[in-house]
Formats: structure tokens, sequence, C-alpha cells
């Protein structure tokens, strides 16, 4: 969709309303709001936002029947688009504008990456970013995106690449096992080759992820047509995440690991300041809707274990006993390891039956746009990043 196109949006006396409160639907807030076009609320599936998330000043609220005077504005990930259309359709809207990634893509290039950032930045948290002095854990990852533009970055990020990487830096023992070649594209895959569980991946962008747990019930033609979205669009585009920029986009096809106990296998992301992790995510008890993918999240001092208390996107949950897991050691080293010379860097390793494997390099968390309660935890994380090295 050209920018030309959504100007036109100016002259309707409409109300508007964008359906998605996540990344995507943040981005197209930007842009409208940048062309002067008035967004009225926000919608999302996530019960949790309902009231509670003001993004640039305007709430968020649960899907709910409307009136025909409603432009529904769809803005999420590519691989949700068709289940928030028809759920759009079934709630009454009438006029809804589908953005796709791409479409997001080609508006946002309208912007150079600091005017983006900085725009950005001021309609999330409604004031301006200091980029001449970062101080705080958002500013100074995003000082980074415009400021550190190494070549090996783009490998670090690269989910095909960075097997290679992290192969020569602690060994291919911690690798996933690949079960086919990267692809270029949905149809070069020999679908009958393939065992009964597999993890379906993009290597070019972030949540592009599918887990086959029963071949049978696999929908293969649903799952063909939202990779294939997604390798039409650069992720780059969104929050200027440099890194990101010149991946080539593939897919990959991993083993499905399982705890012997039969439990989901439990993330755990390693924030490492200047190559020392000294803090750590662990994702549970996920909320999986037809819509979205939305788990707890508790975070801990990696030496004492200690809770923490903040959150950034996810809830949290004091109550919920978490113990550190039994090669914590191992993998603070690998921590270590993988992030060295980077001034912040998130290392998401598992530890599956006391054997660890490598997940992803994050050099961004959440884009370098986080939500932080209580707000401190936004400067108590940006006084542990050093940039005096750059």
């Amino acid at each position: 969709m050209h920018i030309n196109e959504v100007k036109k949006l100016r002259n309707e006396n409409i109300t508007i309303a964008i359906f998605g409160a996540g990344r995507y639907g943040k981005a197209l807030f930007i842009i409208l709001q940048a062309l002067d076009i008035t967004v009225h609320y926000f919608i999302d599936n996530d019960s949790r936002k309902n009231g509670q998330e003001i993004i640039g000043g305007v709430k968020c609220r649960v899907p709910c029947k409307v009136s025909k005077n409603v432009r529904c504005a769809i803005a999420v990930n590519d691989i949700y688009s068709d289940d928030i259309y028809q759920q759009a359709v079934n709630l009454g809207f009438s006029d809804i504008i589908r953005f796709y990634n791409s479409d997001l893509q080609e508006l946002m290039n309208s912007f150079d990456d600091e005017t983006c950032i900085r725009t950005l930045y001021k309609g999330i948290y409604k004031k301006e970013i200091n980029l001449n002095h970062p101080k705080t854990f958002n500013e100074k990852l995003n000082w980074l995106k415009l400021n550190d533009r190494r070549t090996d970055l783009t490998i670090m990020v690269d989910k095909y690449a960075v097997r290679k990487y992290v192969a020569n830096k602690i060994g291919n023992d911690y690798l996933v096992p690949l079960l086919d070649e990267p692809r270029e594209n949905f149809d070069e895959i020999n679908i009958s080759s393939l065992p009964n569980q597999f993890v379906l991946k993009c290597t070019h962008d972030s949540g592009s992820v599918f887990v086959c747990k029963d071949k049978q019930n696999f929908d293969f033609e649903s799952v063909q047509k939202k990779v294939i979205l997604k390798l039409n669009a650069n992720f780059f585009y969104m929050f200027r995440e440099w890194a990101y920029k010149d991946v080539p986009p593939r897919i990959i096809i991993e083993k499905y690991l399982q705890d012997t106990s039969g439990d989901d296998i439990v993330d755990f992301k390693f924030f490492c300041f200047n190559g020392e992790p000294k803090i750590v995510s662990v994702e549970f008890q996920r909320y999986n809707t037809p819509f979205f993918k939305s788990p707890m999240c508790n975070y801990y001092s990696v030496d004492e274990w200690k809770y923490l208390g903040f959150t950034t996107t996810y809830p949290t949950d004091e109550e919920k006993k978490i113990d550190p897991p039994k090669c914590l050691s191992e993998m603070l080293e690998v921590a270590r390891i993988l992030s060295n010379a980077l001034a912040f860097a998130r290392i998401d390793l598992y530890c599956i039956s006391d054997k660890i494997y490598f997940s992803e390099i994050t050099l961004a968390h959440m884009g370098g746009f986080s939500c932080f309660s209580p707000e401190e935890w936004d400067e108590k994380l940006g006084d542990l990043i050093n940039l005096s090295g750059y």
C-alpha cells in the first residue's frame, strides 16, 4: 500500500481502530500519526491489555461488536493476519484494511533510520529520545542500532548463518539438529521426508516459527501461505534493527525438542552486558489462542537467582517458583562466550535433560522499545551497558 493511498484517510470522517497492539500495530500507529491521521482506539485479543495499555495516549480494548462507521486497520504479524481478518468480519467490521508486513515496510521506508526511531520512541513513550547522551536501556539499544553496524551482527541474527558462528565459538554439540538444507522457497521442501514432529522457521526475522507435533494434522497449505508472506517482508523496517536488513530470507527445519518428562521446554534468555550475563528471563504458562501466544515471564539475577519483580512486555508472577536450571553454570559460560565484544546481547538457550541447546541471539530486546514496569528498570539496565568503546 503506497503512502499516498494512506494519506486519503485524512479526508474521511470515520473512526479508525487498529487491530493489533504489538510491534506491527504500533508501527502503523506511528505512520498514521506522522500523517496527521487520528487513531481512535486499539483492539487486541490479549485481555490483559484491556484499558491498561495506552499507546501514544490511545487506549487498547478487547474485541467487541462495532457499529458500521468504524474503519478497522489490521496490523499484526502476517502469521495471524487471516485469523484476525475473519475475526474482524465476525465482529461486524465492514470496512477493513489489511496492512501486511510488506505494506508496513513500504510505509516505514519513507522515514530515514534516525527519524523513524525518534518518531517511534516519542509515539510510544510520549517523550523525546536522548541519542546524544543515551542513558536508559532503550535509549542505548537504539543508539547501538544507529551506530554499531559491524557486518558480523547480520550473521548473529540470521538463524541459519549464526549456526556456523556458534559452532566456531562453542562447538556443534550446542546446535539443534537440522532436518533439511535451508530453502529459499516453501515448495522446495520435501514434505514426505520430514519426521512426524519438527520446527519450521524463517531465518530473517523474529517470530516466524511453526511447530509441528503431529504431521498428519499439520496444515501445510496454511503455513505455506504465511511463510510466503514472511519471506517477502524485511524485518529491519519495523523498528530499524539494522542487523536484519541484509539477512537473506530462507526457511530452515529443526528437530523438535522435548524434555524427557514430556513438559514443554523452557526458554532461558540471558541478558548480557558487555559480555557478562547479569539477568535471565524465564517464560512460562503460555496462553495459546488462535490469535496470539503470550507467556508469563519472570526475571532473575543470575548470581543469586533472585526474583527481580519487573516486567518489560509480559506479566510476571512472584508466586511462581522457578528453580535455576541444573546446567546454569555452563549456560552462563556459553552466554559469556557468545556475547563477547557486544555492548548488549540476549542469548537464548535451552537446558533439556541437562544438555544445553542454542536458540538465538537478539541484539535489541523488543526492538529497543521495551515498556518497563516499574519504569526505573529502564535506567537500571541502561547503567549496565557501557558504550565507551564505540
